[in-house]
């Protein structure tokens, strides 16, 4: 599948010295993607849907208030489970803390119901614009046509594009 191209281009680019920290999503803040899926969740709230592999909350520097974050055997094992952002936390369970949202379920037309394991501070999808209530998931197997990958250098190692770009080209 696309997706297990994917991963391995991400594990390729996670293997590489000058490379600290690498994580991938369908979309990213700016990107623009999750605004075009924003199913309704439990039939009261629309929010966008973000695709990630594990590190990809981390790679942003998003706030985790309660919970954690999407992890490598959540991803390998398709869990359905999903990080939300505190502001749909509080418009499905308006009397709830950070720390009693934590394993409720979540459904969503053509989703599987999701066990939610984080919530984050809230995130915008771009500078500038209004906060979205966003739910985070692992990515699915069943395939992506684009992916786009975050990168962190490690201090004092140059990255060389033109090094990676054959693992990145072969996906």
């Amino acid at each position: 599948s696309s997706t297990a191209r994917y991963l391995a281009v991400l594990e390729h680019l996670r293997a590489r010295p000058e490379i600290a920290a690498a994580a991938a999503g369908d979309s990213t803040p700016g990107g623009g993607a999750a605004a075009m899926q924003a199913p309704q969740w439990d039939g009261r709230v629309r929010a966008g849907l973000w695709q990630v592999t594990d590190g990809w909350v981390e790679m942003l520097g998003a706030q985790l208030v309660a919970g954690e974050s999407i992890r490598a055997v959540d991803v390998a094992e398709e869990r359905p489970v999903a990080v939300i952002t505190r502001d749909l936390a509080r418009q499905l369970w308006p009397d709830a803390s950070d720390q009693e949202v934590l394993g409720r379920r979540l459904v969503a037309p053509d989703q599987p119901e999701r066990r939610i394991i984080g919530v984050l501070a809230e995130m915008r999808q771009a500078p500038g614009r209004p906060l979205q209530p966003m739910v985070i998931t692992p990515i699915a197997a069943s395939g992506f046509w684009m992916m786009d990958f975050l990168v962190r250098t490690t201090a004092g190692q140059p990255l060389n594009p033109q090094a990676i770009l054959p693992a990145v080209q072969s996906a």
